[in-house]
């Protein structure tokens, strides 16, 4: 009886040596969605400006929007322009200068979307009177940070 325990226990470990054995592990799976942002520039054109009749101009951004990840909290600002002095802001034709200010919404939150930012710019009455004509251009860079 032993002898064919023996022979039925051999035969099982040779007829097992035939299988293979399965093994299993995780592989863990991640990814981090980065909260950033996007902007294109546009233009704030207040249009022609009479220096006889030299009222107060005001005028929207166009084109400007921000792209930012989908519920990032962000702030845009813009420094002084190329023309500043000090704070002020100027349009110059290279002759003679317009002093001018903008109001730049500080902050948004994004939706994965383009979102049209509107900046509002205002020119003083009264502050054109001595302007010379031409031309007048100031560039303002903007940075929007999530």
């Amino acid at each position: 009886m032993k002898k064919n325990l023996a022979i039925i226990a051999a035969l099982g470990i040779v007829s097992m040596a035939g299988v293979a054995m399965a093994a299993t592990a995780d592989l863990d799976v991640s990814a981090t969605v980065i909260p950033t942002c996007t902007m294109t520039g546009g233009t704030l054109a207040f249009g022609n400006l009479d220096p006889t009749n030299a009222v107060a101009k005001t005028a929207s951004s166009i084109g400007v929007t921000i792209t930012c990840t989908n519920d990032t909290d962000f702030t845009l600002s813009g420094n002084a322009g190329d023309n500043a002095v000090g704070s002020q802001k100027y349009l110059t034709n290279g002759t003679s200068d317009i002093p001018y200010s903008v109001t730049i919404p500080a902050s948004g939150t994004g939706t994965g979307s383009a979102l049209p930012v509107s900046i509002a710019g205002a020119i003083a009455a009264g502050s054109y009177t001595t302007a010379t004509a031409g031309s007048y251009t100031d560039t303002i860079e903007l940075t929007v940070t999530p």
